[in-house]
């Protein structure tokens, strides 16, 4: 009876050092991630591709929705009235403010010009004059606020531009003081904010300027907006105005562009201004009778007309224009031509799209149409309103 007991405890013992064993050995392997770990690590790679597939997802924003609006606004100006001191162009660059601008390493000047938009009359303080020179060595032309006896100067406070200036550009920018805060749009009186070291402020310099901005104009209008992840996308139509020839009066639709406003979101929530790029892909429309001419009539017994694609002719004297002969190819039955549907510029090349149209009254069986320009099209693209494209022709 003893001895049954002495062996029924061997094995109890055994039984329990085996358990141990065996859990020793399960931990040691859920340790080392060897199992279970693996499928939730699976599970959670999952989990996390799923999540940034979420994230890489574009969204289309109402562009009437607040966060679109005071994005915008704070870099850019709405206009449905043509003027020529509409501040977006004017902000952005002297040639017509059709420039890309990119915040990252961009131009500093223009940087200020949008810090001073952000500026609010809460921002100012009055400044201490005794310690601002009435006159700015750099250019003595321009007269501090002090001198003016009966002007309260006021100015900003360099922590308060700093502040806009990270809003507007990130946590990560650095604001240089020697970039003063110029402008917006005034024509009449030229004044600036210059950063004086004494009183640690920007105080503000005038100074009389004549003439007036005219010949040109804008109007602007957001067409959509975008959200991928941390990056919103703001889209601008812009209307360039300008004067016709020997009109001095009336402003008529130049060009129109589409500009890319984009913004990035910090860890802060806050939303830093990345750039102002021209949407590559918007097509300019070119107006016929203007930018280019569609003839009529055009000798063309010297082209072999029979094969489809387009010939590119001109004569042989200074700025003479060159024709584009487009060829549809030898037709089987009459009743066949070619129409001109639109021409546009796109990234800075030329496209034409043409419409083939049946059963017309024409009776070419090679039915042809020539485009004129002033100058030869660098990267010319012509196709049909289907997009198969017109190939150049070389053998005459």
């Amino acid at each position: 009876m003893v001895e049954e007991k002495k062996k029924s405890g061997s094995v109890v013992v055994t039984i329990f050092l085996i358990l141990i064993i065996v859990g020793l050995i399960f931990y040691i392997c859920y340790d080392k991630g060897l199992i279970l770990k693996q499928e939730n690590k699976k599970n959670s790679e999952e989990t996390k591709e799923e999540v940034e597939k979420e994230e890489e997802k574009e969204e289309e924003l109402d562009i009437h929705s607040s966060l679109v609006q005071e994005l915008y606004n704070k870099v850019a100006d709405e206009s449905d009235e043509v003027s020529p001191f509409h501040f977006t162009p004017y902000v952005y660059g002297d040639n017509d403010g059709l420039e890309d601008f990119t915040s990252n390493g961009g131009n500093e000047i223009i940087k200020m010009k949008l810090v001073r938009k952000n500026l609010r009359k809460s921002d100012e303080d009055i400044i201490d004059c005794s310690k601002v020179p009435d006159k700015l060595e750099s250019d003595p032309t321009y007269s501090s606020y002090c001198s003016y006896p009966d002007f309260q100067a006021y100015g900003y406070k360099r922590k308060t531009i700093e502040r806009v200036y990270k809003d507007l550009f990130g946590n990560d920018s650095k604001l240089d003081t020697s970039i003063d805060l110029l402008n917006d749009s005034s024509f009449m009186v030229a004044d600036k904010f210059v950063y004086i070291n004494s009183i640690d402020m920007y105080a503000e310099y005038v100074i009389e300027s004549g003439g007036m901005l005219g010949g040109s104009g804008y109007k602007t209008k957001l067409s959509k907006a975008t959200k991928k992840g941390n990056r919103v996308d703001i889209y601008e139509t812009v209307e360039f105005y300008g004067l016709e020839e020997n009109n001095t009066t009336d402003m008529k639709l130049q060009d129109t562009f589409t500009f890319v406003y984009t913004f990035e979101q910090e860890s802060s929530g806050n939303y830093k201004f990345v750039s102002r790029i021209k949407d590559k892909s918007s097509k300019i429309r070119l107006v016929e009778n203007k930018d280019y001419f569609v003839k009529d009539e055009f000798p063309v017994e010297n082209f072999d007309i029979t094969k489809r694609g387009y010939y590119v002719d001109t004569y042989n004297e200074p700025n003479a224009p060159y024709f584009y002969i487009i060829c549809m190819g030898k037709k089987d039955t009459k009743g066949y031509s070619l129409k001109i549907k639109e021409v546009n510029k796109v990234d800075k090349k030329t496209e034409i799209i043409v419409e083939e149209v049946t059963s017309t009254k024409n009776t070419e069986l090679s039915p042809t149409i020539v485009v004129e320009f002033p100058n030869y099209q660098d990267g010319i693209i012509i196709k049909n309103t289907k997009g198969k494209e017109f190939t150049e022709l070389k053998d005459y």
